[in-house]
């Protein structure tokens, strides 16, 4: 059977250093077997071709192959003949198998490597590579500062002889083993898989991290973020962006809100580059003004239509749905990415950043107000109408963290007038609400939030990325007194309550425990009526009883009468008398 040379070559590498640490041995023959069984269940067949092999060194086109035996037992080849032609032969059969296979099975290979060669040190590059703090470490345990899923302090991973090195948080329940631990490292977990032996078999001498105890925090990026893959992306980005001009932004604006854009162009050497094509960017910054993520936003704001650019562009159709190497998994969850409207960098985390708060960490004295607002074009919008005193910040999304509130406190501390400018939509008005409870619970005394003004006679202007006008027209300046004038007439939560409807916890209970109370006056008094109405109807009853039992005395003595008259031939004024007599 001819096997593709390049396909037999990288199964049989990886298949080398298996069989040298792991005790169960596996035979290209076994690995035929799994792309098989893992093909006929997962592969699109109508892609099955017919391979050109070469048949000599010197021939211009086709395929060097290697020999191999392989013969596919009886209930494999009932199922493999069906594909059978007088084009396709098995040969073809199993190289496409092995083609399709081949990311999935290269990746198990190296976890159960990976699996066979677990000790303290190799846990520790890991989660270092990550940004995490190594607190301490022995032969049986690595104690970490926080815990990867929900960042509680002090975590430690143990070792165990007889599985996988595992580890458990109290706080948030996760108990598991170490690739549990570092599922949020990728999109995939073949994609894991592979970053893992980047860092401990792939050039494990030049990336030797020097293990040691440290006791103590840092303020590092948290979850693995690619700094190259950052630098790569901004570096393929173009000035000018047609999108933002279209929404009021000019290049100097976007260049003072660290915003690009990413066009179409392919990145032959950055695959995560590739993912931000047809977006604008969003650099986060730190409070020290270092790049730590990117959130990119599609051009494309209909989804059909975005998701039909997806699906069309040729690059993509090469990369991933014509590609036979990708499981429809793979395909599924490139296509779910792609296809949102925003994505972030790989292990960024939104919640530990403020987009634009390093821009007023110098001076934040000088700003009386500070306005939250969901994602960064808002932010961005409010920032270059240069309000007076106006502080903004984006906590990209409709929710804050705690995190998030320790760096609003860290820069402009909590005297500061905060005022809450979610989007006017049903999440929003709930989120402000939210929010607003939050930041009163760590110690902001002046919170209040905003109601944005009506572009019409029936609608509001959802956010301020909106309240969009030509710098060079009358409407910009009636636009920067709106938001002025929204900013400035912000109000209290039971104002804001009341405008949008709503009922206020405090009120709710108290509504609540009047309407109990109503209710047991009711009951009360309901019971009292019928207790009053109950016994009326027994005493009818019971006069009712004794009037028959009186009816039935009278109907015995008249009888009775008329027996004696019959036995002692008396009169019936006699016999009455007699009856009538003794009963009384």
């Amino acid at each position: 059977m001819k096997i593709i040379q390049n396909l037999y070559k990288e199964y049989n590498e990886i298949l080398s250093r298996y069989n040298e640490i792991v005790e169960t041995k596996k035979t290209f023959q076994d690995i035929i077997e799994e792309a098989i069984q893992n093909a006929l269940q997962n592969a699109d067949w109508k892609q099955l071709r017919h391979f050109n092999y070469k048949q000599s060194v010197n021939q211009k086109d086709g395929y060097l192959w290697n020999p191999i035996f392989y013969k596919a037992d009886y209930e494999t080849y009932k199922q493999l003949k069906n594909f059978l032609s007088n084009d396709i032969k098995m040969d073809d059969i199993v190289n496409f198998a092995l083609l399709f296979s081949k990311k999935f099975l290269l990746a198990k290979i190296k976890k159960e490597i990976l699996d066979a060669k677990w000790n303290t040190e190799r846990i520790a590059k890991i989660f270092e590579k990550q940004r995490y703090e190594i607190i301490d470490i022995s032969d049986y345990v690595v104690k970490l500062d926080i815990c990867p899923i929900c960042e509680h302090e002090n975590f430690a991973i143990f070792m165990n002889e007889d599985a996988l090195p595992h580890g458990n948080c109290f706080r948030c329940g996760f108990t598991g083993d170490i690739w549990g631990l570092l599922k949020e490292s990728a999109d995939l977990f073949v994609d894991n898989i592979e970053t893992v032996w980047e860092i401990l078999e792939e050039n494990s001498q030049e990336r030797d991290i020097e293990t040691q105890k440290i006791i103590g925090k840092t303020n590092g990026v948290r979850g693995f973020v690619n700094e190259k893959n950052v630098e790569k992306i901004l570096s393929e980005t173009k000035g000018k962006c047609m999108y933002m001009e279209k929404l009021g932004f000019n290049a100097q604006e976007m260049e003072e809100c660290d915003i690009y854009y990413r066009d179409g162009s392919e990145s032959a050497d950055c695959n995560e580059s590739n993912d931000f094509r047809y977006r604008v960017i969003y650099a986060i910054k730190d409070i020290n003004g270092k790049v730590v993520g990117l959130q990119g936003r599609s051009i494309f704001d209909d989804e059909q239509e975005r998701e039909h650019k997806v699906l069309s562009d040729n690059f993509w159709k090469k990369q991933y749905w014509e590609n036979l190497e990708i499981t429809k998994e793979q395909k599924n969850n490139k296509k779910k990415k792609l296809t949102s409207r925003i994505i972030n960098t790989v292990g960024f985390k939104r919640d530990e950043n403020l987009y634009l708060l390093y821009k007023y960490v110098k001076n934040p004295n000088e700003y009386k107000k500070v306005v939250l607002v969901e994602g960064p074009k808002d932010a961005a919008r409010v920032y270059c109408y240069r309000l007076d005193g106006v502080a903004v910040v984006a906590t990209l999304g409709n929710s804050i963290s705690e995190r998030q509130i320790e760096l609003l406190m860290e820069v402009f501390g909590k005297d500061i007038e905060v005022i809450l400018a979610y989007d006017s939509t049903d999440d929003g008005i709930k989120a402000n609400i939210a929010t607003y409870e939050k930041m009163k619970k760590f110690g902001f005394s002046r919170v209040k939030i905003l109601v944005y003004p009506k572009k019409n006679t029936h609608d509001r202007y959802k956010d301020f990325g909106e309240m969009v006008a030509p710098r060079d027209s009358a409407f910009y300046q009636i636009v920067t007194r709106k938001i002025q004038h929204a900013i400035d007439e912000a109000v209290d939560i039971e104002t804001y309550r009341k405008k949008f409807g709503l009922i206020s916890d405090a009120l709710e209970t108290q509504k609540t425990q009047e309407k109990s109370f109503r209710d047991e006056v009711n009951a009360y008094f309901l019971s009292c009526v019928t207790g009053k109405m109950q016994k009326e109807k027994e005493m009818e009853a019971e006069k009712k009883k004794e009037s028959i039992q009186a009816d039935k005395s009278i109907i015995e003595k008249e009888k009775l009468v008329h027996e004696i008259m019959e036995d002692f031939y008396i009169t019936e004024t006699e016999a009455r008398n007699l009856v009538y007599r003794e009963a009384v």
